[in-house]
């Protein structure tokens, strides 16, 4: 990850810095934190875009710094690098700060501003797509709408009827891997692939039917 080469520090590694900074280092510590500031807007992006069009500028810099922080705190040398780390508590930031966005909102919507969507639970859903589904993306493009799958997953959204597997197994498609590799990958059967599959299908052709997007 980039930062200005004014920094003497700026060809270190962020682990490195870590390490640095946790030995009280604060010129190390302070580097790898203006490292990522620069670079906020983008590692959000990266972390949940979907979530990002969803909060304000204020909001989700507060959040880039909860996730940062936490990522800081509780890194562990030697599993996976900071940046991916971090990225992953930044992501969890987001999600609970747009959770909370919504419960402080008591949004009643589903996908329309105006009429409620009762869930198969009985329950209604507090996140509407327009909130997730940019006006300059297609919902029915499949890579956007499990964008906003993924984004309902965080937030302990996504319905009964479909499990967080589901997702890993569309964005394998999505990558263009075959169901029998992504099946393999998972380690399941093919037909149990094949059945994640299908109801997410399902709810999400039901879905988009709902907020119009797709003829009845």
């Amino acid at each position: 990850m980039g930062s200005s080469i004014t920094d003497p520090l700026a060809h270190v590694s962020d682990e490195s810095l870590l390490l640095l900074g946790r030995m009280g280092k604060a010129d190390a510590r302070n580097s790898l934190a203006v490292r990522y500031y620069k670079n906020r807007r983008r590692i959000c992006y990266k972390a949940s875009s979907a979530i990002m069009g969803f909060l304000d500028e204020w909001e989700a810099n507060e959040a880039f710094f909860r996730g940062y922080l936490d990522a800081e705190m509780s890194y562990r040398f030697g599993r996976v690098s900071f940046s991916a780390y971090a990225c992953k508590c930044i992501r969890f930031a987001l999600a609970n700060a747009a959770d909370s966005k919504l419960a402080k909102s008591k949004m009643m919507v589903a996908f329309s501003l105006d009429a409620p969507q009762s869930e198969e639970d009985g329950s209604e859903s507090t996140l509407c797509m327009a909130d997730i589904v940019q006006d300059a993306s297609s919902p029915e493009d499949p890579r956007v709408f499990l964008d906003y799958a993924e984004s309902l997953s965080l937030l302990n959204k996504l319905p009964k009827s479909v499990n967080p597997v589901a997702l890993k197994i569309v964005s394998g498609i999505c990558g263009g891997y075959k169901i029998s590799e992504i099946a393999r990958n998972l380690g399941m059967s093919e037909k149990q692939a094949n059945y994640h599959l299908g109801r997410y299908r399902t709810w999400a052709k039901k879905t988009l039917t709902k907020c119009g997007v797709l003829a009845v």
